[in-house]
């Protein structure tokens, strides 16, 4: 109880640092439409979750690898935990991409002669 009521001077700089949340486009207000000239060439160019290097991510080789990071002092655990939470991110909002990619019908089927 005591370590939890010490003052922040007193704590470990990686416990005052916070952890940066991802914003959602959704949890906003809506803003208002804007002329853009080069909106019908984004279609094109959009790479419905994958990084623009073209390269895809291995999501479970850096999940698993940030699992093994040490974990044995406070440091150790909270860059660990940050790591695992940037991941997390990562994963969540290329998904989300990729989700309404699919959805919007912008990615081509796996199997283009089966029936719908």
């Amino acid at each position: 109880l005591a370590r939890l009521l010490a003052s922040p001077a007193d704590r470990d700089p990686f416990e005052s640092i916070p952890a940066m949340l991802p914003a959602h486009h959704w949890t906003g207000s809506a803003e208002p439409h804007t002329y853009n000239t080069t909106r019908g060439e984004e279609s094109l160019l959009a790479p419905f979750g994958i990084d623009r290097s073209g390269l895809q991510r291995d999501w479970n080789e850096e999940h698993q690898s940030c699992k093994e990071l040490p974990s044995e002092t406070l440091k150790e655990r909270i860059i660990r935990d940050r790591t695992l939470f940037k991941v997390n991110c990562d994963f969540i909002e290329a998904a989300t991409k990729a989700a309404v990619a699919v959805i919007d019908k912008n990615v081509p089927p796996l199997n283009p002669m089966d029936p719908a």
